[in-house]
């Protein structure tokens, strides 16, 4: 990734602005009224490669269990409530592992190592957990965060898989405020799923148009 000096008041307009579009215009999901760090893993499990509108729909279900009920129940029955999500075989056996551990250890544990030790947890999950769970200032960096650090900072990864770069984790991070974190998380994640959408921006709407790289450059062009 590109070095990119960022004046301070650039990232405080920035943490500003997503934390307050999120307390004005976030979206409200069952997952995001839990600090629990079992369901916080448990969401974020069941939130890839599908929809929060699919998950809405499971996440409650598998939420009454506890990780040592889960890892106690039969995996038919696991596989049932997770086949509306597609690859539920898949899902069930990871999800049966990680509350497997999570029993035998009796906690979730609040080290980013540690927790990357679970079954299919990664440094993503193991943020959600740290931010949402432990109030730990890490981001949510997944392809959405990075599109609008992109376009707001200008930053570009060099790697084909930008979420494993860490620069850029690096950078992301830096931005995270110590207060709100959770808010400025959820805040850019849904700023980018409602305005800036990877294809036709509102940029009209965008709250962040007198800071954006990529409005100025736009805008210069016209």
């Amino acid at each position: 990734m590109v070095h990119i000096e960022v004046p301070e008041n650039k990232v405080k307009t920035f943490q500003k602005a997503m934390i307050e579009y999120y307390m004005k215009h976030g979206r409200q999901f069952p997952w995001r009224t839990t600090r629990d760090p079992w369901k916080v893993i448990l969401s974020e499990l069941l939130l890839r490669k599908t929809t929060s509108k699919q998950v809405e729909r499971v996440f409650p279900k598998l939420a009454e269990y506890t990780p040592c009920e889960l890892a106690d129940e039969d995996i038919k029955a696991v596989e049932s409530i997770l086949k509306p999500l597609g690859i539920f075989r898949e899902r069930a056996r990871i999800i049966k592992l990680v509350a497997q551990r999570i029993c035998n250890i009796e906690t979730v544990p609040a080290d980013e190592k540690e927790l990357m030790k679970l079954p299919g947890v990664g440094k993503y999950v193991a943020n959600a957990v740290l931010c949402i769970s432990y109030g730990q200032p890490k981001p949510l960096l997944d392809r959405n965060m990075i599109r609008v650090l992109h376009r707001v900072f200008g930053v570009e990864s060099k790697k084909s898989r930008p979420h494993t770069d860490k620069e850029l984790w690096r950078f992301a991070e830096s931005l995270v405020p110590s207060s709100c974190c959770r808010e400025f998380n959820w805040g850019v994640l849904d700023f980018a799923a409602e305005i800036c959408t990877a294809r036709h921006p509102k940029c009209s709407k965008c709250p962040l148009k007198s800071i954006c790289s990529h409005f100025s450059k736009e805008h210069s062009e016209d």
